[in-house]
């Protein structure tokens, strides 16, 4: 696969091995604290909760920063000019603006010539956040891996 002919596939790809690569590993850290136990007596339902909390997080989180880092090859492979989490108004940080930051908080800029990229595994509720950041761009744009068709109907 590559980058640059077929970026659409390259980028799922990825991602399926990074998920694999992921739960091979963590299957391994999993299953000692499984047999560690939880607690003093080693079954302490609050720690218990806690852990499992704990890994539920870390996957949505994972699964967030490998999406945006695999699309940063892409962009970066294809000669994209962007910037990457970097701040607009109020701190706000989308996942990406193109051409780059420095050409949003530039004054004589051409505005019209301004993108912006929400990155979000899935649509659930969570995409609204991205109407919020880079407030100088009226149109927002929005990848997600898991397209819900409920969610996509309210974007409209």
């Amino acid at each position: 696969m590559s980058p640059v002919e077929e970026p659409d596939k390259t980028l799922l790809l990825w991602m399926e091995r990074e998920e694999l690569l992921f739960k091979t590993l963590e299957k391994f850290l999993v299953a000692e604290k499984l047999k560690e136990g939880f607690g003093k007596d080693g079954i302490n339902v609050d720690d218990f909760v806690y852990f499992s909390l704990s890994v539920h997080n870390r996957r949505k989180s994972r699964a967030g920063y490998a999406f945006e880092n695999h699309l940063s090859v892409i962009f970066d492979s294809n000669k994209i000019s962007y910037s990457w989490g970097k701040a607009t108004e109020l701190n706000k940080k989308p996942d990406f603006v193109f051409p780059g930051i420095e050409q949003y908080h530039s004054k004589s800029f051409e505005t019209s010539l301004l993108t912006m990229l929400g990155v979000k595994t899935s649509a659930k509720d969570r995409w609204r956040q991205v109407l919020s950041e880079a407030a100088k761009i009226k149109q927002k744009h929005l990848i997600t891996l898991n397209p819900q068709s409920a969610k996509i109907k309210q974007m409209k």
